[in-house]
């Protein structure tokens, strides 16, 4: 087992026909996550939301099947894992791959965005690397397209409460409206969790509940260590402006001094 996606497990598979390794998302269609046809619902629209998918840092969809009453979702496999497993493995990351990686988020977010899509859950478990240093988001459970946008303004998007508390942006939590520029708090909570080796917030709050109301009501972002660069602390400021309208969109901040000048070639 490779690890838990936002409905189910990921197992590692073999194509037998091609040779090529895949991980294969498995989802029981009467697990207690799936108690009506709505939730079985939202799982065949993920699938058809992948399927439209096709940049170098998000995660490749390659089919799915539905097969002894488990739904399978097969999906490209990256054989470095997850953000979060290799800061496990090996401690916080140096400011100047934190960069490299970051770039290429910024990337697949751009792309993302372009579309009208908000990823919602950004954070180390859902971006994972692969041998040669390149980034791949996943985990789409919780993404979603902006529909209508320019009707209800550039401003607005979605009220309901997605993704994972201590990266989440204060008026999420607030489950105020909110849209791509969510996505741009979080990848800030994730550049913070890269040079730091630990969640952001973690030092603060320990309960998730005391951290939803802080977070929320505190407007303001985490912590930022002092041994990092000026344009990091920059970066870093402006993704987490309290007013949303503030943060920069990705295209922006790709143009930002400390994202400018780093390559995209893998390592």
């Amino acid at each position: 087992m490779l690890g838990y996606g936002s409905f189910g497990m990921v197992y590692l598979g073999l194509n037998i026909y091609s040779g090529d390794f895949m991980a294969i998302k498995q989802v029981s269609l009467h697990s207690e996550n799936l108690e009506n046809s709505s939730e079985v619902q939202s799982l065949q629209q993920e699938i058809s939301f992948l399927q439209t998918l096709n940049h170098e840092n998000i995660v490749q969809y390659m089919g799915s099947s539905v097969e002894n009453s488990y739904l399978n979702i097969f999906l490209e496999y990256v054989s470095g894992g997850s953000i979060a497993s290799i800061i496990k493995r090996f401690g916080k990351i140096n400011e100047i791959l934190t960069r490299k990686y970051t770039k290429q988020i910024l990337n697949g977010l751009k792309y993302l965005h372009d579309r009208r899509i908000i990823h919602r859950d950004i954070k180390g478990e859902n971006i994972l690397v692969d041998n040669k240093g390149v980034i791949k988001l996943s985990d789409f459970g919780a993404a979603k397209r902006l529909e209508n946008l320019l009707n209800r303004g550039a401003g607005k998007g979605f009220s309901s409460f997605k993704g994972t508390i201590y990266w989440m942006a204060p008026e999420v939590l607030r489950q105020g409206e909110y849209g791509r520029q969510a996505d741009i708090w979080s990848l800030g909570c994730t550049v913070l969790e890269m040079i730091t080796g630990i969640p952001p917030w973690s030092n603060e709050y320990k309960e998730q509940a005391t951290a939803l109301f802080n977070i929320a009501s505190r407007n303001e972002g985490p912590p930022i260590p002092d041994d990092v660069s000026a344009e990091c602390k920059d970066f870093l400021s402006l993704c987490f402006k309290s007013n949303p309208k503030e943060r920069p969109h990705a295209r922006k901040l790709l143009l930002h001094p400390w994202i400018e000048g780093v390559s995209s070639a893998p390592l």
